[in-house]
């Protein structure tokens, strides 16, 4: 049910902003606000069904450990 409700409310947000974008031809934009509301969309179902997501710190050690890693391999300390 809930899902539902959800869906209606982004749909209902949604469309007209990309009826306004695709009526006046500005397709950067148009991928720009795709780009941005589908992790957004994505998210807010998250929170709105209370999945338990990972802290972001994890994704940035995730990134940061191998590059971390290379400048060790050019630059020991």
């Amino acid at each position: 049910m809930i899902t539902l409700v959800f869906c209606v409310i982004v749909l209902a947000i949604v469309i007209p902003h990309l009826w306004v974008l695709g009526r006046k031809r500005l397709y950067r934009e148009l991928v720009v606000f795709c780009l941005l509301m589908i992790p957004g969309i994505a998210f807010s179902y998250m929170a709105a069904t209370l999945i338990i997501i990972e802290e972001p710190l994890f994704f940035l050690e995730w990134i940061y450990r191998p590059v971390n890693d290379l400048f060790s391999m050019f630059f020991p300390s």
